[in-house]
């Protein structure tokens, strides 16, 4: 009914994202984690990307579709997000002057149109370029980076827009 993916298991991450972002940015999340509680976590992710992708040979465990599936997000799927989100949102693997922390801002703080914009672009690059495209890895590396880095279009323009919408109300005397 609602195509291949379950819609209410992705609510989920979707909460547990907002959750976890808030906690990180108003709570101090990381004042709670050491050195130690960092490496556990990191070296977990690892385990669990490992056992959910079968890099491992015979590790079958984790193999079942309940599990690791991704229309029904498994358990192990879900945990290894989990960790992920908590290594990869320590402080200082984001220093906010940094310029790709700011670039992945920009793509953050303008996410809708940057989600709209992609599912277009993916459809014009499926149709009209990848067909035409000699198939080799450089050249599907080198037009991935170059979708992506037209992802900063529709951010670039929404931030000027919003800069001019702030700039008008703010100049527009008050009645």
């Amino acid at each position: 009914m609602f195509g291949w993916f379950n819609i209410l298991g992705w609510q989920v991450l979707f909460i547990f994202g907002m959750v976890f972002g808030y906690y990180r940015s108003d709570c101090n999340l990381w004042s709670r984690f050491g050195k130690k509680s960092f490496f556990l976590a990191a070296a977990l992710a690892a385990v669990l990307f490992v056992f959910r992708h079968k890099l491992l040979p015979h590790s079958d465990v984790f193999h079942s579709e309940f599990l690791i599936g991704k229309p029904r997000l498994g358990p192990v799927r879900v945990l290894n997000f989990a960790v992920l989100a908590v290594v990869f949102s320590r402080p200082q693997i984001w220093p906010s002057h940094a310029l790709w922390t700011r670039m992945l801002s920009l793509l953050g703080r303008n996410s809708l149109p940057v989600f709209s914009f992609h599912i277009v672009l993916m459809y014009l690059v499926r149709c009209f370029v990848v067909p035409h495209v000699t198939a080799t890895q450089t050249n599907m590396a080198f037009l991935a980076v170059a979708t992506v880095v037209l992802l900063y279009l529709p951010a670039s323009l929404a931030e000027v827009l919003n800069y001019l919408n702030v700039q008008g109300e703010v100049s527009t005397p008050s009645s």
